[in-house]
């Protein structure tokens, strides 16, 4: 009963992990710098309010939201729309607190 019924694990590997060694087919993507990760202090806030505005519009059934101000988005919104204004918030609580989801929308239309 050799080997029968026994199947052995195969390790998993990404199809996104860089391989372990490089070679001659990804050497460039080992030497590409890393992308620049934009804090919430830096941007403009008219940048982060139409990130914003892209983000919330990729959100299904958003416009349920509408009425929705953006303090609010937190406590009430939808669970992706909670990240997104979450991360937004530092930069742009002050300005865009007030405004509801349909203004932002309508602002920064793609």
């Amino acid at each position: 009963m050799r080997g029968k019924g026994r199947v052995l694990p195969v390790p998993f590997r990404s199809p996104v992990c860089p391989p372990s060694r490089p070679n001659a087919n990804n050497s460039r993507e080992l030497r590409a710098k890393p992308a620049k990760l934009v804090a919430p202090s830096e941007g403009s806030t008219a940048q982060w309010a139409k990130w914003l505005a892209d983000q919330l519009r990729q959100i299904p059934d958003i416009q349920v939201y509408d009425a929705l101000r953006l303090n609010d988005l937190a406590a009430k919104g939808p669970v992706r729309a909670r990240a997104v204004w979450t991360t937004a918030q530092a930069v742009l609580g002050k300005d865009y607190g007030s405004v509801t989801v349909a203004d932002l929308l309508k602002r920064f239309q793609s």
